[in-house]
């Protein structure tokens, strides 16, 4: 499988620094909650994020694209590997629960 720079830990980092301000933009404009999210990350052999499918997410598609966006710019993966070679796979990333302060 892939992994994040700093695992898990590094993960929320990026949720909370890079992710939430966009939902937070998105409720502003939308008037719109989104309290959760199920993510594929397409990684490739390079470690470069290829694609994003959204398989759950009450989002509007404007604010879909600006979440794709975002993540087709994440950098900090290690791609997966079979048989030590680095392969093309997928992550899912379930999200839930996201906390909102005003």
């Amino acid at each position: 499988m892939p992994e994040f720079e700093n695992g898990q830990k590094g993960l929320m980092s990026y949720l909370n620094d890079e992710l939430i301000p966009i939902l937070s933009d998105c409720a502003k404009r939308d008037r719109s909650l989104v309290t959760s999210m199920y993510l594929t990350l397409t990684i490739n052999q390079k470690g470069n994020v290829i694609d994003v499918d959204f398989r759950r997410i009450d989002a509007s598609e404007a604010c879909k694209n600006e979440l794709s966006k975002n993540l087709l710019s994440m950098n900090g993966w290690t791609p997966g590997k079979v048989s030590g070679e680095y392969v093309c796979t997928e992550y899912h990333w379930p999200i839930s629960c996201i906390l909102w302060e005003e």
